[in-house]
């Protein structure tokens, strides 16, 4: 077995760079599988090259070399943005993720997606793994940045990471009334939920940005304000997108020339024209970090609903509507119970208050005044034979008085008492 070197420190120049702008999705992974199940299907493996890189095997070298030498490929599966081969032995089957820029290449077939696979070199550039028939055929795994993972899984259907994925547009899109269920177990923007591969097994950023400019939904529309009129439009888009892509080979040039697909890719280049489709600017901007194309004039936010909605009723009252409301109008009530409470306490204070202030003043005469609560002794309401009583307070190694407001007469101040004289040790 010959071990060809896998090329990591190759660099992609500004050529190859171009053909990497849309990392592989749904329609693009259905074209490798095609391409594999065209091109591949029951030959005998005779060499096998590569499959050392570390990042990108899960369990490099031998491993996945001896899987493949001198075996067939019987069948190529897909789910979402995955693809397996099921080999003629029983046992781990290979599994492929493409990541950013991973790809199948298949020697002198042009396949007419982000990757040229029609190139004479071969190797080709970027190999991870190569595999030649026995009729002359070869195909590669190949990798630009080493996103790309391929591992070995017993039984992948029922194996992570593919039993945790949500519904294939392409194999099982389900109807309009199993769509409508699953959106309403989720909130949030919708282009996030369309990007979660447990929602939806495939969709990507760009058929995410092209599904809901078809269905003419704003992308950070909330999932659980779609009307009923938007969840039919978005299940159609979605079905439509994944059909005419898949339908054309991945193949861009054959997309629809109104979508944003052809567009979306030149943001950020000097001397770039102001995007448009079908007369309407295209504008950009990021949903969950991911760069989003959208059409403003078509795909508009609703207005924002508030949270808590009132209505005057027929005796002029307001009226809370929702849960919100409901919460609202119930602490509403107990704030004014509350009030009302605080209210007949106060009344309850003050008129004891005015009770004590009547005893304390009667009691002043009998010279009393002292035995007041300190709480009116405060205030200054306590008075003794019709002048301003003084509170003592202790400084600095003295005590000062300060005259406060009473009735007639003038205030009576204390002075401050003498110091103790200090006593000097006499010396021996």
């Amino acid at each position: 077995m010959e071990s060809i070197g896998t090329g990591h420190s190759q660099k992609p120049n500004s050529a190859w760079a171009q053909r990497f702008d849309d990392m592989p999705e749904l329609p693009e992974v259905e074209a490798y599988r095609r391409l594999v199940e065209v091109h591949c299907l029951k030959k005998k493996i005779s060499r096998v090259a590569g499959g050392d890189d570390n990042v990108v095997f899960t369990t490099p070298g031998a491993p996945v070399r001896e899987r493949f030498l001198h075996r067939k490929i019987m069948s190529a599966k897909r789910l979402g943005k995955n693809l397996w081969l099921e080999m003629d032995v029983k046992g781990p089957q290979p599994l492929f993720h493409f990541g950013m820029t991973g790809a199948i290449v298949v020697n002198d077939v042009d396949l007419p997606t982000h990757w040229s696979g029609g190139s004479k070199e071969w190797p080709p550039r970027f190999m991870k793994l190569s595999l030649d028939f026995v009729d002359g055929t070869q195909m590669a795994f190949v990798d630009v940045r080493r996103f790309a993972r391929m591992q070995l899984v017993d039984n992948p259907p029922n194996s992570s990471p593919l039993k945790e994925l949500g519904f294939d547009p392409l194999l099982n899109h389900p109807s309009i009334s199993e769509f409508t269920e699953l959106l309403r177990q989720h909130s949030g923007k919708l282009k996030t939920l369309l990007l979660d591969q447990s929602f939806a097994a495939g969709i990507g950023n760009w058929v995410a940005d092209d599904v809901l400019y078809n269905a003419q939904i704003h992308p950070e529309h909330q999932v659980n304000d779609l009307t009923v009129g938007q969840i039919a439009a978005l299940h159609k888009s979605i079905g439509y997108v994944i059909r005419t892509a898949v339908e054309a080979g991945a193949d861009s040039s054959k997309f629809p020339e109104d979508w944003l697909f052809h567009v979306r890719w030149g943001r950020g280049k000097k001397n770039q024209t102001l995007a448009k489709v079908k007369g309407h600017n295209v504008a950009f901007t990021k949903v969950n970090s991911r760069t989003t194309a959208f059409v403003p004039a078509l795909q508009k936010l609703p207005p924002k609903v508030r949270s808590r909605s009132k209505s005057q009723t027929a005796d002029g009252d307001a009226k809370i509507t929702g849960a919100k409301g409901l919460k609202s109008a119930s602490g509403a009530e107990n704030k004014s119970q509350g009030k009302q409470g605080r209210g007949s306490m106060k009344e309850d204070v003050t008129s004891d208050y005015q009770s004590q202030k009547a005893a304390i003043q009667e009691a002043n005469a009998d010279g009393a005044g002292m035995n007041a609560p300190a709480a009116l002794r405060r205030r200054g309401k306590v008075k003794a034979d019709d002048k301003t009583s003084a509170v003592h307070k202790q400084g600095r190694g003295r005590k000062t008085a300060r005259s406060m407001q009473g009735g007639s007469g003038d205030a009576e101040v204390h002075q401050p008492l003498k110091k103790r004289p200090t006593r000097k040790l006499r010396k021996s």
